[in-house]
């Protein structure tokens, strides 16, 4: 006698309704983790974006603040301990403090440079977000008193009588040296950012009068120094050494003289060519230029 066998479509549809709920559950946990993670992205993005922006605009106060720093050291005037830029359409106060820091420091020529520390700062909030920007500087201001003339301009000194100057000679252009009668440097301070010419500057070419220039000395102000002096010919005495030039002794002669063509420029006639950094007359250190700012 055989049994009847029981019918197996309830447990299979069984079987597939929790497979089903399991699938579901398992993209219902997929989903939300996703979103967890989308949601938990997006504020680290904003984040990061706040942050930067504080950090940028902290960095750009601090640039004003230099910048305000700078021109009041230049014009002589107090230096504000605080004030405010406008960046990106928002206003963002920084701070200027000295650090106590200062020192006098004094180049080969003499001239004494002062240099102070200043701290800038400057701290900016974005939704919440803070950033904060430091910056030391060191500001260098070389007094004009050591100067006997100092200026910024193209600079023409062109006396009519007999004049001696007795200091350092200084301009941040070009300079003209030239005399109706006879100009003496008496120091071993003549520099220019630009050129250094023997002409006048309303009438190029050639100039009269004596130029004279002392030789270098370690200490021009010491009297037990010697005090000899180099004459800066111009163009017609040049002429008269045998020596064509456009405009004298001076930063135009940059080929120098060699008048035995023996490759050198120490022999008797011949002329050094005027250096970048120091003007000789024979073998006698003269004037000085400059590249940078005292």
């Amino acid at each position: 006698m055989k049994l009847p066998k029981r019918p197996r479509t309830k447990s299979r549809s069984g079987w597939a309704m929790l497979l089903v709920g399991i699938a579901l559950i398992a993209g219902s946990t997929m989903a939300a983790m996703l979103m967890v993670s989308g949601t938990v992205t997006s504020r680290g993005a904003n984040t990061h974006r706040q942050q930067v922006r504080a950090w940028y605009l902290a960095e750009g106060a601090v640039e004003t603040a230099k910048k305000e720093l700078m021109e009041a050291i230049a014009a002589f005037e107090d230096v504000p301990q605080t004030g405010t830029a406008v960046i990106d359409g928002r206003q963002v106060t920084y701070n200027i403090e000295e650090t106590g820091f200062e020192q006098i420091q004094t180049d080969p020529a003499g001239i004494q440079t002062i240099v102070t520390a200043y701290e800038l700062g400057s701290t900016v909030a974005v939704e919440g977000y803070q950033a904060t920007a430091h910056r030391i500087v060191n500001v260098q201001a070389t007094p004009i008193f050591q100067f006997a003339v100092f200026y910024d301009d193209d600079l023409e000194i062109f006396p009519g009588a007999n004049m001696t100057i007795g200091g350092r000679v200084h301009t941040n252009s070009d300079m003209y040296l030239g005399s109706g009668a006879t100009l003496t440097m008496n120091t071993n301070y003549v520099r220019a950012i630009g050129e250094i010419y023997r002409e006048r500057k309303d009438v190029p070419g050639d100039a009269p009068g004596t130029v004279s220039i002392r030789k270098w000395v370690e200490n021009p102000f010491d009297p037990s120094e010697p005090s000899e002096y180099v004459k800066m010919l111009s163009k017609s005495q040049m002429s008269a050494e045998g020596v064509t030039t456009t405009s004298g002794y001076d930063s135009a002669f940059t080929a120098g003289y060699d008048k035995s063509g023996d490759g050198d420029f120490y022999d008797s006639g011949d002329w050094l060519p005027w250096p970048p950094e120091r003007s000789t007359s024979g073998r006698s250190r003269t004037a000085t230029r400059s590249r940078g700012r005292p």
